[in-house]
């Protein structure tokens, strides 16, 4: 279901998508928080930076 709404969105495919994830985290941009509520494993993003950082980290992919 997931991988359905962000490929419509922003036409991305689900790895791409968390590849970009994992790295904004090694970049120490984001936090990721794993949660265990309900089914799966859920990860909850945290933003550490305003909009233009992120912005600006996005564009280099």
């Amino acid at each position: 279901m997931f991988s359905k709404i962000l490929k419509a969105e922003v036409n991305m495919s689900y790895t791409r998508f968390y590849e970009i994830i994992n790295k904004l985290e090694r970049l120490r941009l984001i936090d990721v928080v794993i949660g265990r509520k309900g089914r799966g494993m859920t990860r909850y993003i945290i933003k550490k930076y305003d909009n233009s950082a992120m912005l600006k980290a996005l564009s280099e992919f």
